[in-house]
């Protein structure tokens, strides 16, 4: 049962129908103490107004409403009246046995059970009974009177809860209709205008959710963005010396036409690799898992692989790691996080510039790993701005894909990690530092989790 109307009557109709079961049995049992009273009562005040003159038995006729009584019950109550222990007059054809006491009392004649009452006057004992099925026709009579209308009621409450569901849910149709409404270029919120209490939290985190893919969304569409405008200049350089490498007139304009193909299609490579590392660390894709690692260890091992590099610009890369500092983390994205830090100092550092990597535990137990060089520093105006994507400081040398401070930044957000821009070496130059949290738990554990 998938329909939310169905499922609200399969619980509301029942509630109703035990309900109203319960209230007929109480008003059944009421009615037929109330009637079993009534009708002794009847007996009780037919009896006493029985009349016996002489042998001759009648109903008083001072009393009208006796006499009305017996004439409506002539075929519902026998009336006996017993003498010296013999029946001096009956008025029907049943036997009824001679009462042992006065009062009220129960007998079976004839396989039928019969509701007796009888009063002494004088010598004589006045008998008048009545059959228990004459009872139970009358309270049934009035138990039919009593009941249908509760069931009238059910079925009634029954076709208006049906309307009054349907008629309480149309702002939810009204939602699906408005959502149908909704694509990725138009996720404007809902209107919760004369939405009813209960589904309004519905609405609002409808709204919420709308919010944040429109988000999203643009944010994505800006990366796109982005991403085509820096891989088309790439592009159309490669084109470029490619075509120059085709032209040239001299074995040196060949080789310097190469020699800047080689570097282009570097460029686009590293480009392309940073996109890659982006799409790694979409929150959307599968956790990675967490583990405990030697950040000291993973330093010198990301040292080792720029030191070409930086043997290569004239750039003295050392390390200061005296000792393991055990962090619990995703080793790749951390060693990714590192790589790009080294990386960008280098790039940005000039020729036998200078740049160190320092890993180390301060007085709370937190590690800290700083990347400091001597390059001409980025000034505090753009330093708010350096982690977004795609952005390149201003009057810095140096080529660059305006990613790797991104995705450095991105990694720490996943590694509950605060990365800081501060002073470089002497005084100027850059100093990246990341502050990760203290020592963690034991045992493998995902970032999802943590």
């Amino acid at each position: 049962m998938h329909s939310l109307r169905r499922r609200l009557l399969a619980w509301v109709l029942p509630t109703c129908i035990v309900a109203a079961a319960l209230a007929s049995a109480a008003t059944y049992w009421g009615a037929a103490k109330e009637l079993a009273g009534l009708l002794d009562g009847q007996l009780e005040y037919l009896a006493s107004h029985v009349t016996v003159d002489g042998g001759r038995v009648g109903i008083d006729r001072s009393n009208v409403y006796a006499e009305r009584l017996r004439d409506d019950r002539m075929d519902a109550v026998v009336l006996q009246v017993w003498y010296a222990g013999k029946l001096e007059y009956t008025d029907e054809s049943i036997d009824l046995p001679e009462p042992a006491r006065t009062g009220f009392a129960d007998v079976v004649v004839g396989g039928q059970k019969w509701h007796t009452f009888a009063l002494r006057r004088g010598d004589r004992i006045i008998q008048v009974g009545q059959a228990q099925d004459e009872r139970w026709e009358a309270l049934m009579r009035v138990a039919l009177q009593l009941l249908w209308p509760l069931f009238a009621c059910v079925a009634a409450a029954g076709v208006a809860l049906w309307f009054g569901i349907g008629k309480a849910l149309r702002p939810v149709r009204v939602l699906a209709a408005e959502l149908a409404d909704r694509d990725a270029d138009r996720l404007r919120p809902v209107s919760v205008a004369s939405v009813p209490s209960e589904v309004e939290p519905l609405f609002t985190a409808l709204n919420d959710m709308l919010r944040r893919l429109d988000h999203a969304f643009a944010a994505q569409r800006r990366f796109v963005a982005d991403a085509a405008h820096e891989l088309r200049t790439p592009v159309m350089a490669l084109a470029m010396q490619a075509e120059l490498a085709d032209t040239a007139t001299s074995e040196q304009e060949r080789r310097d036409a190469v020699r800047e193909l080689r570097a282009g299609a570097q460029r686009l490579t590293r480009l392309t690799q940073q996109l890659l590392n982006l799409a790694q660390l979409d929150p959307a894709s599968a956790p990675a898992l967490r583990q405990d690692l030697d950040l000291a260890e993973l330093a010198r091992e990301v040292v080792l692989d720029q030191a070409d590099a930086a043997e290569r610009k004239g750039i003295d890369l050392g390390l200061d790691a005296p000792q393991a500092v055990t962090v619990q983390g995703v080793r790749d994205h951390l060693a990714m996080l590192l790589r790009n830090l080294v990386d960008n100092a280098i790039r940005y550092t000039p020729p036998g510039g200078r740049v160190d990597v320092c890993v180390q535990r301060d007085g709370d137990g937190r590690a800290i790993v700083e990347v400091r060089d001597d390059g001409p520093g980025i000034p505090e105006d753009e330093r708010a701005t350096v982690f977004e994507r795609f952005r390149r400081g201003a009057g810095i040398g140096g080529v660059g894909s305006g990613l790797g401070l991104a995705i450095a930044s991105q990694i720490a957000q996943e590694h509950g990690a605060a990365i800081e821009i501060g002073a470089g070496l002497g005084g100027r130059g850059t100093g990246m530092r990341v502050t990760l949290a203290a020592a963690p738990r034991p045992g493998p554990k995902r970032l999802s989790e943590g």
